[in-house]
């Protein structure tokens, strides 16, 4: 059976990453501004979910990409959502690495992997798919979420364990990782 992956975040970067998801797996997203999501899926093929527990219910990985680390805190953490044993939530969001120790943490209880994966290389990295990405987390997540970010990425490097992604970042010219 095909991966099927979800996306949240359909923003500047996001929209790019997605597009390029969606070209590989079936994809459903979802976004807070549903005309944005509806327009997305009219140009891919993509489904559009309407609400957070739609796009988890239906996916195997799911990729964020929002503005902050608290903001995908709220969109996912919460105790309602049908997340399931396996699934593996990946953030492509400039987050925090303390928020995303506290994610992990939350989703582990739940038999839920996560791997924090912020990317590099702006907008036109993201049209082109050649964005950087380095991920943080544990195997054998990082397999999955290499298969899935493969898609908008040109490096994918990674960093150590969740939150070590957050923390490289900033670092990208500076990859020397023994994880690679």
């Amino acid at each position: 059976m095909a991966l099927r992956a979800g996306f949240i975040g359909l923003g500047a970067i996001g929209r790019p990453m997605a597009r390029h998801v969606a070209k590989k797996f079936p994809t459903t997203v979802w976004n807070r501004t549903a005309a944005r999501a509806e327009s997305f899926a009219r140009e891919t093929g993509a489904a559009v979910a309407g609400s957070v527990a739609e796009v988890i219910a239906g996916c195997d990985v799911l990729i964020t990409c929002l503005p902050t680390s608290p903001d995908v805190r709220k969109v996912v953490e919460v105790e309602s959502l049908p997340w399931r044993q396996g699934q593996l939530p990946v953030d492509a969001t400039s987050g925090d690495p303390a928020n995303s120790r506290a994610l992990a943490g939350w989703l582990e209880r739940k038999g839920v992997g996560f791997v924090d994966a912020p990317v590099s290389g702006g907008t036109s990295g993201a049209e082109a798919g050649t964005l950087t990405v380095m991920l943080g987390g544990e195997e054998p997540w990082i397999s999955r979420a290499r298969e899935v970010v493969g898609a908008f990425a040109g490096k994918i490097a990674h960093v150590g364990p969740v939150g070590a992604g957050d923390r490289s970042e900033e670092h990208t010219s500076e990859l020397q990782s023994p994880y690679v």
